[in-house]
C-alpha cells in the first residue's frame, strides 16, 4: 500500500521474523501469503507473480508527512477467517475467457450511437472522431496492460490510483467507476427489456417487469458453477461477432461510396425549408463536416463512450489462470476485434442502398440495409423481428451481464480492502459450496434499480447519458494515465512484465483526449446539472469514506505487496494499538 494518505510515524520499524504480522498467514485468493523463514510475506498473486515483501522504512518529504498525518488512515489486521469468507471461486480463466468477457462490454458500442451522429453531424465528423478514439483506445490499452501486469489485483483502475496516490484517490476512482457502471447497466438493461417486450408482443407498460426477470435470471446463472457462468460470455461474444459479420459482409459487393453524400439526403437534412433558411450549396466539405468544429465537439464525447470498456479486464485478475501472460494477449485481441467491427460498420453501412438519406433516422441501420438489399417486406414480420433481436444478440445482453460482473467485482474488491462496507465482500452463500460474491451482486441490483427507476419515471435518460460521458474522461481514465506517469517516475525499478517504450507517450495521448472530451462536455449548458449531480454524489461518498472507512482499512498481502513494490511504508501508527505493541 502506498504510504501516501497514511499517518507516518517516526517510530516506523521493519517487521522481522519474530513479528506476529509476519508470521500470520492470511488466506483467500490474492490474500494468500505464506510466511518465509525470515518472517517476511510471500505474495503469490494472480498471474503467478511471486515476491517476498516486508514492511520496510522509506524516505518521504516533510510536506508528505504533514499531508499523511492529516489523512489519518489506519489499518485493521484481519485473521484467516476474514479472507476465508471473502475469497472468489477458482474460475481458472484463460486467454479467450478474458477476451470474451472484455469484448462483451464493448459489444454494445457497435450499435447505433455512431449512426445517430453520422446522420446528425456528418459522416466526415464521425470518421475523424473514430480515428481519434481508435488511437486513444490503443494508447489506453498499452497503459492499462503495463499497470495490470505490474499490479495484478482485482481492484483494477482504483488499485493503480491507490498505489500511486493513496486510498483517498483510490476510493475516488472506485466511486467514478461504480457510478459509470451503474448508469450503463441501467441504460442497457432498459434496452434489453424493451427488446423482449417487442419480441413477445407485450405492452410497453410491462418493461419494468422485465428488469426484475432479467436480474433474477442473471442471479440464477451466477448460482451455477463459475465455469458455466463465464461460458455464457464466450457464447454471447461469439454470437455478437458472427451476427455483425454475417449481416454486413454479404453486402460488401453492393456498396456505393456516393450514397453517403446523396444529394437528396443533403437537401433533406440541410435545405429542408429553403423558403426560410435559404439554400445551402452542395459541396464535399459541407457534406462531410456540415457543422465544422462545433459538430466535432458534440460527436467526440459520444464516440468516446463506445470505446470504453477495457478496464473490465483487470477486475478478472484474481480468477485467471495466468493473468500476467494471458492478459496482454487478450487485450490486443479485444482491441483488434472491436475496431475491425466498428470500422466495418462505420465505413460500409452509409455506402449501402437505400442510402444514408433514407435510413438516417433508423435505430438499426444494419438491419434496414439488410432488409432492403434482400428485398424483404419493409416493417414486415421479418424486419420487425430482426430490428428487435439484433440489438439484443449483438451486444446489449452481453453488455448488461459483463457490466454487472464489473460492478460486482469492483465493489467486492473495495469492500475486502476496507474502502467500502466489509459485508459487501462476503462470498459464503447458503446451500452452495463454491464461493459466490452474492452481497456485492445484491448491492449492484439495488443501486441499478434505484437509478433506472429514477431515469424511467423522471425521464432523465439524457442526463444520465451526459453523466457517463463525463465520468470516464474526467475521472478514471485521466487518473489512470496520471498514475501510470507517476509510477514510471517514482518507481522506475518496479517489476513490469509488460513494458513499452511508447508507454509515456501513450499516457500523454490518453490524457490529452480525456481533457479535450471533458472540455467539450462542460461547454454545453445542458451538461452542467448532470455534472453537478456527479460532483455532489462523489463528495458525499468521499465524506462517507472519511468518517466511516478511513480508520478501518484492511492490512492484507495486496497492501504489503504494493507498499514494497512502490518503495513506500506502512507504519506502526497505522496498525491497531494492540498489534503495534506486539510488533514493538
Amino acid at each position: 500500500m502506498s504510504a501516501r494518505g497514511i499517518d507516518v510515524s517516526k517510530h516506523t520499524q521493519s517487521v522481522g521474523k519474530n513479528s506476529a504480522v509476519g508470521n500470520r498467514s492470511l488466506r483467500g485468493g490474492l490474500h494468500n501469503p505464506a510466511a518465509t523463514e525470515s518472517g517476511a510475506l510471500r505474495h503469490e498473486g494472480a498471474g503467478n507473480v511471486k515476491s517476498t515483501v516486508s514492511l520496510a522504512n522509506s524516505k518521504i518529504s516533510l510536506a508528505s508527512k504533514a499531508i499523511l498525518q492529516a489523512a489519518g488512515v489506519e489499518y485493521e489486521e484481519k485473521d484467516a477467517s476474514y479472507f476465508e469468507k471473502r475469497k472468489l471461486p477458482k474460475s481458472n480463466l484463460g486467454y479467450f475467457d478474458l477476451f470474451a468477457i472484455t469484448y462483451s462490454v464493448l459489444a454494445s458500442g457497435t450499435g447505433c450511437g455512431w449512426w445517430t451522429y453520422c446522420t446528425a453531424q456528418g459522416w466526415g465528423t464521425v470518421l475523424v472522431a473514430t480515428t481519434i478514439m481508435t488511437i486513444w483506445q490503443v494508447s489506453f490499452g498499452v497503459v492499462l496492460t503495463e499497470l495490470m501486469t505490474m499490479l495484478p489485483f482485482i481492484g483494477g483502475l482504483a488499485t493503480y490510483s491507490r498505489a500511486a496516490f493513496g486510498p483517498y484517490i483510490g476510493y475516488l476512482i472506485a466511486q467514478c467507476e461504480l457510478a459509470e457502471y451503474t448508469i450503463f447497466i441501467s441504460a442497457n438493461l432498459n434496452g434489453v427489456a424493451v427488446g423482449f417486450v417487442e419480441l413477445t408482443g407485450m405492452d410497453r407498460k410491462y418493461v419494468p417487469l422485465w428488469w426484475f426477470i432479467i436480474f433474477a435470471a442473471m442471479f440464477a446463472l451466477m448460482l451455477t458453477k463459475s465455469r458455466c457462468f463465464f461460458a455464457a460470455f464466450t457464447i454471447l461474444t461469439t454470437i455478437s461477432i458472427l451476427i455483425n459479420f454475417s449481416l454486413v459482409l454479404p453486402q460488401l459487393g453492393r456498396t456505393d461510396p456516393v450514397l453517403w453524400a446523396e444529394t437528396d439526403f443533403f437537401n433533406q437534412t440541410y435545405n429542408g425549408n429553403v423558403a426560410e433558411t435559404g439554400s445551402t450549396p452542395f459541396s464535399l466539405e459541407t457534406a462531410l463536416f456540415p457543422f465544422g468544429f462545433t459538430g466535432f465537439m458534440k460527436t467526440l464525447p459520444y464516440i468516446f463512450g463506445d470505446f470504453q470498456g477495457l478496464e473490465l479486464m483487470p477486475l478478472l485478475a484474481e480468477e485467471s489462470r495466468n493473468f500476467v501472460k494471458d492478459g496482454p494477449r487478450a487485450m490486443l485481441t479485444t482491441i483488434i476485434c472491436f475496431n475491425a467491427i466498428y470500422w466495418m460498420l462505420v465505413l460500409v453501412i452509409p455506402c449501402l442502398p437505400p442510402g444514408l438519406y433514407i435510413t438516417q433516422w433508423s435505430w438499426v441501420p444494419v438491419v434496414d440495409t439488410f432488409v432492403h438489399i434482400f428485398q424483404l417486406e419493409h416493417e414486415g414480420t421479418a424486419h420487425m423481428t430482426l430490428s428487435a433481436l439484433f440489438p439484443l444478440i449483438s451486444g446489449q445482453i452481453a453488455c448488461v451481464l459483463s457490466l454487472t460482473l464489473a460492478f460486482t467485482r469492483l465493489s467486492f474488491a473495495m469492500s475486502r480492502s476496507g474502502l467500502m462496507p466489509q459485508y459487501l465482500s462476503l462470498t459464503q452463500f447458503p446451500f452452495k459450496s463454491e464461493p459466490l460474491p452474492w452481497a456485492a451482486y445484491l448491492f449492484s441490483i439495488v443501486t441499478t434499480m434505484t437509478v433506472i427507476l429514477i431515469s424511467y419515471f423522471a425521464e432523465a435518460s439524457q442526463n444520465l447519458e451526459q453523466i457517463t460521458e463525463g465520468l470516464g474522461p474526467a475521472g478514471k481514465d485521466s487518473f489512470t494515465a496520471i498514475s501510470f506517469l507517476y509510477l514510471r517516475y517514482k518507481c522506475p525499478k518496479a517489476l513490469r512484465p509488460f513494458q513499452s517504450s511508447l508507454g509515456p507517450l501513450c499516457a500523454l495521448l490518453v490524457l490529452l483526449v480525456c481533457v479535450s472530451v471533458f472540455a467539450f462536455i462542460i461547454r454545453t449548458s445542458d451538461s452542467h446539472i448532470p455534472l453537478a449531480l456527479v460532483a455532489g454524489k462523489i463528495t458525499i461518498g468521499m465524506l462517507h469514506f472519511y468518517f466511516a472507512h478511513r480508520k478501518h482499512l484492511v492490512l492484507s498481502a495486496e497492501e504489503i505487496f504494493i507498499a514494497e513494490h512502490m518503495g513506500q511504508t506502512i507504519s506502526m501508527s497505522q496498525l491497531p494499538a494492540q498489534r503495534s505493541k506486539e510488533v514493538l
